[in-house]
């Protein structure tokens, strides 16, 4: 009676382990979803960026281009009402290109917040869903370790 005991014990002390190993082993799911989570972040981090920093090049470029403009418009003037006048009528054609260039900015701005919205949005339902998953497995494994307990110390 006394090595039926201990065999039931072992075998079930064995069971009880390896739950407890497949309950270890359902953490993998999280860490990888954390994981791929923080390199979509930092991927839209770093294309945000390099559109930035892309827009600001053509921004300079586009400021000494028409700064080169505005000189050359200038210094081709035969007096001060021509210069004034010619001046003036480049206005229009630089506040369109500082509208254009804030307007692309924002374009910027929201397609990252999009993208941030999305990432956050999936992360939030499969995150739920991890969530739930783990404790389901975490329900079954405690009933099942509480039956092994009742039978080990029926017997």
């Amino acid at each position: 009676m006394y090595s039926e005991w201990i065999s039931n014990t072992t075998k079930y002390t064995k069971d009880g382990v390896e739950r407890a190993a497949n309950l270890v082993e359902s953490g993998v799911t999280p860490v990888n979803y954390v994981v791929n989570t923080a390199i979509r972040l930092s991927d839209i981090a770093n294309h945000s960026a390099n559109r930035f920093l892309e827009h600001q090049r053509d921004m300079a470029i586009g400021t000494v281009e028409a700064s080169a403009h505005r000189l050359k418009v200038a210094a081709s003037a035969s007096g001060v009402r021509e210069l004034v006048k010619d001046q003036v009528q480049l206005i229009p054609a630089t506040r369109d290109r500082i509208k254009q260039d804030a307007s692309k900015a924002w374009g910027i701005v929201l397609e990252t917040l999009d993208e941030l919205r999305t990432l956050f949005s999936d992360g939030a339902k499969g995150l739920n869903q991890t969530a739930k998953t783990a404790s389901k497995k975490a329900s079954k494994t405690a009933a099942s370790a509480k039956k092994a307990v009742k039978k080990a110390a029926s017997a």
